[in-house]
């Protein structure tokens, strides 16, 4: 651990055997700009340093107008108070495992590593509910401050391919000839055709059905690249004229999956907080699960895998991936396979103005990517959202009025979106989604903004959904505006897929689209009004 004093004379500080107590912190409150109240997660013990140098228990705390640089190669904490400056060595592999990170207002949050160093957090344990009873711990949450998070980039990284079941290889594209990614893991999206992505619960009655439903896709991991082909560490068990990504990166916030009691993580970004966050991964996180209601005590909303709430700065989320761990699941005698990502959104702007672009997601449940009450400004561009069949398959009216509009995009979405302000474009859904590649709900009642129905999209051009969609690649409810989409491409493999479903809409203008699928190209309810093409 290297201290950095106000003066910059940097001394390196080894601990093999000895306890410092520092300042405790009993549980504060904050109050967001816009009046919300939230209590960070700070448990009331000293820190204290364990034997060999290596940081164990309690908890650290960085004083305002102080700088530390982590350098452990695994270290322990149970939180981290920074009020001060927090950096990583960028010159090292660094790890830590820790509860909480609290960052408050004045503070700097920095990780910087590059290629061939790696950084890894490890949120681990569970929530302390009595302690902590609006269960913001277990993650890292940013109150304020500065949170500056850039790892190594991966150039292209997804692309379509087209590969033959049994495959140990494939060429370069879409990667450059230099790219340097041994030991990455790619992510094949599922083009099964002909399934029924909208049963519920994998309910069908034959077995082999059920079963189908959720094995289309492949992970597998580099080997070696050379003379321009790639190789596997296995073969692959599907075909795939699918999307490919790298989903690894060099930076990884992760939680500790090894234990089954442990809860899962969550990183949150609030109030004033000027968030830059570049080429990180974010795997198994997110503890809000959409399989179930909402509820202040056992399901409480926010806990997303990374969550941009209510930001007074404009923020940037580019070149992430949001992914989990594989899985399977015995539901009703049938093996349920899927990837663990967040359990309800992956990707969240919440009342906010930022940046989502280029990022990966794969395996969230309810949505990949997400504006959550409709008043979210910005752009979301270039993302590609991998699905896996998770979800309840459930369209938004089913829990509107018993959650009060809180409680939605939970069915199985790419994309999910309650306003029209942001610029979506040139994003890709693609896999298996029990509900749609993109949805729009724009009902105005419990909204935020109460005029939320009554704008057109500030811009929808150039997205592509291209998998195996319950219902529609394209999905949008109750507005009473007219609206633009352009150059969307729709491929829905699911037997009697939509490509569009426009219900309580007042008007939709479909510009140079394809519409490709074995159900209705464009879905519509008599409360529909003009559809022009």
């Amino acid at each position: 651990m290297v201290f950095i004093a106000k003066s910059s004379l940097i001394v390196s500080f080894l601990f093999p055997a000895m306890t410092i107590v520092a300042p405790v912190y009993a549980q504060m409150q904050h109050f967001t700009t816009s009046g919300e109240q939230l209590t960070p997660h700070v448990p009331e013990r000293s820190r204290h340093a364990g034997s060999g140098g290596t940081w164990g228990g309690g908890v650290l705390v960085i004083p305002a107008n102080t700088s530390y640089m982590y350098d452990l190669s695994d270290g322990h904490y149970d939180t981290i108070n920074i009020y001060g400056n927090f950096s990583f060595d960028p010159s090292k592999n660094t790890k830590l495992t820790v509860n909480t990170i609290n960052v408050y207002p004045g503070a700097t949050f920095t990780i910087t590593t590059k290629k061939p160093y790696t950084t890894e957090i490890i949120f681990s344990g569970k929530v302390d509910v009595n302690n902590d009873p609006m269960q913001m711990g277990l993650g890292l949450v940013a109150y304020g401050g500065t949170v500056n998070i850039e790892g190594s980039p991966v150039v292209n990284a997804f692309g379509k391919v087209n590969l033959k079941k049994g495959a140990r290889s494939m060429g370069l594209a879409p990667w450059s000839a230099n790219a340097d990614f041994t030991g990455d893991e790619l992510m094949f999206s599922d083009t099964q055709e002909g399934l029924d992505a909208s049963f519920w619960a994998y309910s069908h009655p034959d077995p082999k059905f059920r079963q189908a439903m959720s094995q289309g896709w492949d992970l597998v991991t580099v080997t070696d690249v050379k003379n321009g082909v790639i190789y596997f560490d296995k073969p692959l068990a599907f075909d795939h004229d699918s999307y490919v990504a790298d989903i690894t990166r060099n930076i990884i916030f992760r939680s500790d999956v090894s234990n089954p009691d442990n809860d899962r993580g969550h990183v949150m970004m609030v109030d004033n907080t000027k968030v830059s966050i570049k080429n990180a991964e974010f795997k198994d996180l997110g503890r809000t699960d959409a399989m179930v209601p909402i509820s202040t005590t056992t399901n409480p909303l926010g806990r997303y895998a990374l969550h941009m709430h209510h930001l007074t700065q404009p923020f940037v989320l580019e070149g992430n991936v949001v992914t989990g761990t594989p899985y399977e699941k015995d539901i009703n005698g049938t093996i349920e396979r899927a990837i663990a990502g967040s359990p309800k959104w992956g990707i969240v702007n919440h009342g906010s103005n930022g940046i989502i672009k280029g990022n990966i997601v794969v395996g969230a449940a309810g949505s990949g990517i997400v504006g959550e009450d409709g008043t979210e400004k910005g752009t979301v561009e270039g993302n590609l959202v991998i699905g896996t069949g998770r979800g309840t398959g459930g369209g938004d009216d089913g829990r509107f009025v018993s959650g009060k509009g809180l409680d939605l995009g939970y069915g199985g979405f790419g994309y999910w979106f309650k306003g029209p302000y942001l610029k979506i474009d040139g994003n890709i859904a693609a896999g298996y989604f029990k509900e749609g590649g993109y949805g729009f709900f724009f009902h105005p009642e419990y909204a935020v903004d109460p005029y939320v129905n009554a704008h057109g999209l500030a811009s929808f051009d150039g997205n592509i959904a291209d998998g195996i969609f319950g219902d529609a690649g394209l999905i949008m409810f109750y507005s009473s505006a007219a609206h633009t989409v352009s150059d969307f491409t729709s491929i829905n493999r699911n037997v009697n897929g939509n490509g569009l479903d426009i219900e309580y809409t007042k008007k939709l203008t479909l510009l140079n689209s394809t519409l490709t699928g074995a159900g209705t190209k464009i879905h519509k309810n008599k409360e529909t009004g003009e559809i022009v093409i």
